[in-house]
C-alpha cells in the first residue's frame, strides 16, 4: 500500500543511513519499523490515548470498524486527519 506520512528530518536521515549501511531500500527500513511497532505486545505503561490508538489501528487492520471514543475527538478537528472509515 502506498501512503504519505510526515517524518521528522532527523529520523528520516537516520533511516536513510541505516538503509545504506544495510544495503536495503529505504522502504524496507520503514516497513520493518512500522511492522515492529504495530505487532509488539501492548505496553501497560503507555499513556491511555496512545494505547487506545494502537489498539484501534490493530482492529482496523483486522477488519473491525472503529467509531472512536469521545476522548479521541482530536482526530475530528482536521478533515485531512479524520478517520477515513467515517466518510
Amino acid at each position: 500500500m502506498r501512503t504519505t506520512v510526515d517524518i521528522p528530518d532527523k529520523v528520516m536521515k537516520q533511516a536513510k543511513i541505516m538503509a545504506i549501511q544495510e544495503g536495503v531500500p529505504l522502504k524496507a527500513i520503514v516497513a520493518r519499523a512500522l511492522k515492529k511497532e504495530v505487532t509488539q505486545p501492548m505496553d501497560p505503561d503507555r499513556p491511555e490515548k496512545v494505547r487506545i490508538a494502537l489498539e484501534e489501528i490493530r482492529n482496523i487492520s483486522h477488519g473491525v470498524q472503529w467509531n472512536g471514543p469521545p476522548e479521541m475527538s482530536f482526530w475530528e478537528d482536521d478533515e485531512s486527519t479524520s478517520d477515513p472509515l467515517k466518510k
